[in-house]
């Protein structure tokens, strides 16, 4: 069975509405989404073919990867949050909040915009 899901290309940081045909569970066919506010149903040629091959390579990370002393392994998404929350935790607890931002980017830094930051501040803003 065909469907089609409305999506973003993540391709890169700008986000293009995109329009992805599913047969099955297998992702057969991209375009740009006409009614996407921005984009409005472009998609640059790396949005246009380079998102099926990326999906389906061969070398894709499909799980997430500690490193360890032997070298990458193989965790849980569980395992791999929780690893990552303790390190920005204890970065926040030694430096503050101010010490971890979050930056959001395109279209704005292409047009010359202003860009915006957030301090990452759980507990709320010091």
């Amino acid at each position: 069975m065909s469907q089609t899901v409305r999506t973003i290309c993540s391709y890169c940081h700008a986000n293009c509405g995109m329009l992805v045909q599913v047969d099955g569970e297998k992702m057969t066919r991209v375009k740009g989404d006409p009614d996407h506010p921005s984009s409005r149903g472009y998609l640059c040629k790396q949005g246009l073919h380079g998102n099926i091959p990326i999906v389906y390579h061969k070398e894709r990370l499909k799980a997430p990867l500690l490193r360890t002393a032997k070298g990458f392994q193989k965790v849980s998404w569980e395992e791999a949050l929780g690893f990552a929350a303790d390190r920005l935790l204890s970065l926040r607890e030694k430096y503050g909040s101010t010490i971890l931002v979050r930056e959001m980017g395109a279209p704005y830094t292409y047009e010359g915009g202003t860009r915006f930051f957030s301090s990452w501040a759980p507990s709320g803003p010091t």
